[in-house]
């Protein structure tokens, strides 16, 4: 399959994905087999935007369209898939994620990214890559205030004279801060 000019927007009309060209090379009859081999995957003069304000990702509806349907941790038990990558092959990519929910903007962009996995085991985890090839990788990273209202954790042991405190300036026990970091 080899799609021109495709574009994916959310549901407010922003842009989630805008390609150039997006190129994929399936097995035949892969919907009759338990292993689905993915002989070749090209993106070329692609824009991936990923954006939030709130908790709740512009991009979840797709999400949410494509997960099965009931109880999603015996879905996901029953439906493993057999994937086996051969060639990955990106040109002239950027990726921007706008997460105004934690404060945090990030943005990578690829010149090229060409991978040649080894074996690919989404059920376990593993990837080992037989080669891989970057050209002109940027990555920049962005922090302020976001919109997520600041909750003081509380976390009780015992006593009251054992309280445990979570705040964004680390962790504390009985009122004494640790510069200890959380990401939550």
């Amino acid at each position: 399959m080899h799609l021109k000019g495709v574009l994916v927007e959310d549901q407010k009309k922003d842009t989630i994905l805008s390609a150039g060209n997006l190129s994929v090379n399936i097995t035949d009859w892969f919907f009759l087999k338990d292993k689905i081999e993915l002989k070749y995957l090209g993106l070329q003069d692609a824009y991936i935007h990923l954006q939030r304000s709130d908790s709740v990702w512009m991009h979840q509806f797709l999400i949410d369209y494509f997960s099965p349907p009931g109880n999603k941790i015996e879905s996901q038990k029953q439906n493993k898939i057999d994937l086996a990558i051969k060639k990955v092959d990106l040109k002239n990519i950027l990726i921007k994620q706008d997460d105004g929910w934690y404060g945090q903007n990030m943005m990578l962009y690829l010149g090229a990214l060409n991978v040649s996995p080894k074996e690919v085991d989404f059920n376990n985890n593993r990837i080992e890559l037989a080669s891989i090839f970057i050209d002109r990788p940027h990555f920049a990273i962005k922090g302020y205030k976001g919109n997520k209202p600041y909750q003081k954790k509380v976390v009780q042991s015992g006593t009251q004279e054992n309280q445990i405190h979570r705040s964004s300036n680390g962790i504390g026990i009985n009122g004494r801060f640790l510069p200890i970091k959380f990401l939550w």
